[in-house]
């Protein structure tokens, strides 16, 4: 007795237009990607999952990745958000840098605005003795 195994195939384009409903054991296939399904009798193609170990862990992968696990900054949607959703990060970025005062070994050497530029801030419980000008005092009780 010969056995004749038969496959339906067509591109995932017409599988899914036509979304067709795979007998039970039914194997249909994408000629353009390559991917399986196997039919189980009751759920139409574009429900079924695709076939596979590696697809299963693939999708579970691509999908923590996108947004769907928890926790902070764990993803690339949550890592946008935190960067303000700018495209251009790294031009802002450049931007605000070049706006910001020059300090070389310490000293300033110029400022973007004629500004009082404030060299050194300091936290201290003691009155404030020596420093320059420029350095700023903070003093404070416990």
């Amino acid at each position: 007795m010969a056995v004749q195994i038969q496959l339906r195939n067509d591109t995932a384009a017409n599988w899914t237009t036509e979304n067709p409903t795979l007998a039970a054991g039914e194997v249909g296939v994408e000629t353009d990607t390559g991917s399986v399904k196997v039919g189980d009798g009751t759920t139409a193609w574009t429900s079924l999952g695709y076939f596979g170990v590696g697809s299963a862990y693939v999708d579970s992968a691509i999908a923590n990745l996108v947004d769907s696990s928890p926790g902070t900054l764990d993803t690339l949607n949550e890592l946008a958000a935190a960067l303000g959703d700018d495209a251009n990060f790294a031009s802002t970025v450049t931007t605000a840098l070049a706006t910001k005062v020059e300090k070389t070994n310490g000293t300033v050497t110029t400022a973007a605005t004629d500004q009082t530029v404030v060299r050194n801030i300091t936290l201290s419980t003691s009155d404030p003795s020596g420093g320059i000008d420029g350095d700023v005092w903070l003093k404070y009780t416990e």
